[in-house]
């Protein structure tokens, strides 16, 4: 599949670009199949062939967002610009459940950071300090105690402490 790219040019931080017809997978360095303008951004200057532009669309080549754009802004495709750059994403605000039973108290609601206002621990509202204790536990609750135990019972029974045994036994009877 044929689309149409920009071509990047000259040194690293003066880049021009050249408007190409190449296979949509190849590298921006490889060959091209067809050359129809440029395009220097530091100068705010173009030059594209609008009947060679015109020719590899109606050929069906697909241009990639940006040169899309150009081609709008030239007027060689009447179509609406595509947003190229991506947009910051709307964090959602969090809904408050209705309370699970009559006569339950009311939690303030957290902040942005996800901390608490720091208030008496009797009203049921977790101080900073307390609310990282209680994640430990939570953390130490979660992880199985038998781990440790199978590798206690790895380590008493390695072959090197079962020969130290058996001469012992020998030597007693």
């Amino acid at each position: 599949m044929l689309a149409i790219k920009l071509q990047p040019k000259g040194k690293k931080n003066q880049r021009h670009f050249h408007i190409v017809v190449m296979e949509k997978k190849s590298k921006l360095v490889g060959r091209y199949v067809d050359k129809i303008g440029w395009i220097n951004p530091h100068e705010s200057t173009r030059n594209i062939d609008k009947e060679k532009a015109e020719k590899w669309l109606q050929n069906g080549a697909r241009p990639t967002d940006t040169v899309h754009n150009l081609l709008v802004s030239e007027g060689i495709l009447k179509a609406k610009k595509i947003p190229v750059h991506s947009k910051k994403k709307v964090k959602e605000e969090k809904v408050k459940a209705p309370p699970a039973a009559e006569g339950a108290e009311e939690k303030p609601a957290e902040s942005a950071e996800g901390d608490t206002k720091p208030e008496d621990s009797s009203s049921g509202t977790a101080v900073k300090g307390e609310k990282k204790e209680e994640k430990k536990e939570a953390k130490a609750e979660t992880q199985p105690e038998e781990k440790s135990e199978k590798v206690e019972k790895v380590k008493e029974e390695t072959p090197k402490e079962k020969e130290k045994k058996e001469p012992e036994e020998k030597k007693e009877g």
